[in-house]
């Protein structure tokens, strides 16, 4: 029962993360071309809320995200303790070994890697925002 708490947990992560990033990413391509399509003047504030939206969505992610790599560690921890219980703690849920040869790096967790991408995806949003503020 804990294996499969883990799993849903990791799987709505991943699914919550994908989602999250593909929303940005549309905000982003509208905001891309309603710069493209207006003049000075023309739909700037529209243009503004919508990659002001991308970077809070950026940033909400990342905080949900955080969150549920809490609610990973936990399933994960509970499952191992039922495990030594049993006396089966060499098949406990454990890292894979490409992650687990990499432990000790900070960038090498996936975690690590999804905060990079939101903010990339957050810089982003940045500049669109920064080059309707400065520009015309």
């Amino acid at each position: 029962m804990q294996v499969d708490d883990y799993r849903f947990q990791v799987q709505l992560n991943t699914q919550r993360f994908q989602w999250y990033t593909a929303l940005d990413v549309v905000l982003i391509t509208v905001g891309t071309g309603l710069l493209r399509l207006s003049g000075p003047g023309d739909g700037r504030f529209l243009t503004a809320l919508v990659f002001i939206t991308g970077l809070a969505l950026a940033v909400f992610a990342g905080v949900a995200t955080q969150r549920q790599v809490g609610y990973q560690h936990a399933a994960r921890d509970q499952a191992r303790k039922i495990a030594d219980r049993l006396g089966i703690s060499d098949m406990a849920i454990s890292s894979t070994p490409g992650w687990r040869a990499g432990a000790n790096s900070w960038w090498n967790k996936a975690r690590t890697i999804n905060q990079g991408l939101l903010a990339v995806l957050a810089a982003v949003n940045v500049a669109g925002v920064g080059y309707l503020v400065f520009t015309h």
